[in-house]
């Protein structure tokens, strides 16, 4: 694998308050998440719900992403838009 050529995100070591506030399923589906999301931080779902789309994109049963997406919502970490799901920090997060 030549490692120079692939994308990465950067995920921090340091468990916020906001980090320890999710509930487990936000803890582990922000991760997966981080790896799915485009350059801006969005994630297009197309035309199916918002928990739906990123379950098949990452991998996780729904009832788990919709527990952390509500978690996502309720605190600012993601926005639902009409392209998709944005996480508005991750811009200057990835910086």
């Amino acid at each position: 694998m030549d490692w120079t050529e692939e994308k990465y995100v950067k995920l921090y070591q340091r468990d916020t308050v906001t980090w320890l506030g999710w509930p487990w399923e936000g803890r582990c589906v922000l991760p997966l998440l981080l790896r799915k999301v485009d350059g801006a931080g969005l994630l297009a779902h197309g035309s199916i719900a918002p928990a739906v789309g990123i379950g098949l994109l990452i991998g996780v049963p729904v009832a788990v992403v919709e527990v952390a997406l509500a978690a996502f919502l309720a605190d600012g970490t993601a926005l639902l838009t009409p392209a998709g799901v944005l996480l508005p920090k991750f811009l200057d997060a990835q910086e």
